[in-house]
């Protein structure tokens, strides 16, 4: 990947959004009719909402939130370029585009390279189209091309697997591993929660890749982060607590942080990368 890419943090973001939630509640507040008749808002209410936005504002600061255009491409090879979305400690993440024709090439400074297709379709032992999933070693690299261009969400070990958590230094691919290759296809999903569906791409629930499928309305309780958990929408929109998500914006919630939930309410599909908690499963 190149190396070159710039990320951008949330505060800027994050900033703009609690002024905006902040303006639109005290406009809201201030046009109810009882405000209008010089009423007080009963029990402060203006106050514990404001105070409910800049209490999930302060939240969202420990999230990197990037937005699906927020950072620039840059020229990696003919037929290909990149944006960063994030790097931290021994791992990076990128979206990458293919043009029609072009080749994938192997892990060059990774030891490890995950790869989801967003769009379009590749190439290689198999046919990956949206949702498929590939996890090869830099010892088995594996020839991936875009047929008609393709756009891909690839995550990668760049750095020592001594500085992660066991699980997650576990679960990457050694150099004697075989590649993982998931096509992405209807087979494997299996509900998880009423009107969620997960299909497991790779890994067990101290460290797993997986897709979540989200029918309208649908929710999971509020769960917290045993590692890094990295989240990428594939389509529709969702909020992760008071964060809005839509197709092909990012997050990375750092461990020992928590999501309040997450609610669709028109639909969603998003994979993630990171541990689940066990209390998931009490609900479940």
């Amino acid at each position: 990947m190149n190396p070159n890419a710039i990320n951008v943090g949330p505060d800027d973001h994050l900033d703009a959004e609690f002024e905006v939630l902040h303006s639109a509640l005290a406009m809201e507040v201030a046009s109810a009719p009882e405000a209008a008749a010089g009423a007080r808002i009963g029990a402060g209410l203006r106050d514990r909402l404001l105070d409910r936005v800049h209490k999930s504002a302060q939240a969202s600061r420990k999230f990197v939130t990037v937005r699906r255009d927020d950072t620039p491409w840059t020229a990696w090879s003919h037929g290909l370029r990149s944006r960063r979305l994030h790097e931290s400690g021994p791992t990076r993440t990128s979206i990458v585009e293919l043009q029609a024709g072009a080749a994938l090439p192997p892990p060059i400074d990774a030891a490890a390279q995950e790869i989801l297709v967003l769009d379009g379709k590749l190439i290689g032992t198999t046919t990956l189209e949206v949702e498929g999933f590939c996890l090869r070693s830099r010892g088995r690299p594996g020839h991936w091309k875009a047929v008609k261009g393709a756009t891909l969400y690839v995550r990668e070990l760049v750095g020592s697997r001594a500085d992660l958590p066991t699980a997650e230094a576990q679960w990457w691919p050694r150099d004697d591993q075989e590649a993982v290759v998931v096509e992405g296809d209807s087979r494997g999903w299996e509900p998880f929660m009423p009107g969620v569906a997960v299909k497991q791409l790779f890994g067990d629930a101290a460290a797993v890749s997986m897709l979540a499928r989200f029918e309208p309305g649908a929710r999971i309780a509020t769960h917290g982060h045993g590692m890094n958990e990295d989240c990428i929408m594939i389509e529709g929109d969702l909020f992760l607590g008071d964060v809005l998500l839509r197709k092909g914006d990012y997050q990375i919630a750092p461990a020992g942080t928590e999501h309040h939930s997450l609610v669709s309410d028109h639909g969603a599909t998003l994979f993630f990368h990171g541990a689940i908690d066990p209390r998931l499963y009490d609900e479940a």
